[in-house]
């Protein structure tokens, strides 16, 4: 047995809220928490998110990780759920317009 798995039901609850806690979604100077990430898109509490479509930027805390082409999908139970159309990781350099040779070993 784990350690993690002698934790409570509450302390569970509590540190899976702290770690979806840091991802946000921002839309220019808006930011809203998200509640639960999905396969196919993420969750937000219905009164953070009228409005909400288009592109976006997905944040881990202030790390940006994505831009992304959203389409809300609906509410249901005080949460709004949003598909991707398009979810493009963030590049940290320009892509290359030629085929890069494989590094040679020594």
């Amino acid at each position: 047995m784990t350690m993690l798995e002698e934790l409570s039901d509450e302390i569970h609850q509590a540190l899976s809220k702290a770690r979806h806690g840091q991802w946000r979604v921002q839309m220019g100077k808006a930011s809203f928490p998200i509640l639960r990430l999905t396969g196919r898109g993420f969750v937000l509490a219905a009164e953070d998110a009228p409005g909400l479509r288009g592109f976006v930027d997905l944040y881990d805390g202030q790390r940006h990780m994505f831009n992304c082409l959203v389409v809300a999908c609906g509410i249901q139970h005080g949460e709004a759920v949003f598909e991707y159309k398009r979810k493009s990781p963030l590049m940290t350099a320009p892509p290359a317009d030629f085929e890069q040779d494989a590094p040679t070993a020594p």
